[in-house]
């Protein structure tokens, strides 16, 4: 018989191609809402991860969206997660509104289906 099985474990946030202050900084904003951190280098390595560390929220360059669009949305909305594609040269305080927004909006919708 086929069946969804309820995530287990922790509120997990993906990282993907992201380097540097930039990573950083996302990682310092996520910690802080509640979520643990996994970074993959190259979409490859972080579409073998979703299905497994089913993240709440996935992070990636906007730059990717031709290359990544189509298989990140088939595994995000298997997992049912949030996807926010970062735009070049945002400000701390434009990255931090943007995170806090989309890690809010993941674990209240997680919360919701618990």
């Amino acid at each position: 018989m086929n069946r969804t099985i309820p995530r287990i474990g922790s509120f997990a946030a993906l990282l993907i191609a992201l380097e540097g202050d930039e990573a950083t900084a996302c990682t310092l904003v996520l910690k802080a809402a509640g979520l643990n951190v996994v970074r993959a280098a190259h979409l490859a390595a972080a579409l073998e991860r979703i299905p497994i560390v089913q993240p709440y929220l996935v992070v990636l360059p906007v730059a990717m969206k031709a290359e990544a669009k189509d298989s990140l949305d088939d595994r995000a909305v298997a997992v049912g997660c949030e996807v926010v594609w970062l735009e070049p040269n945002l400000t701390r305080s434009e990255l931090n509104a943007i995170l806090m927004k989309a890690a809010d909006t993941a674990i209240a919708r997680a919360s919701a289906i618990d």
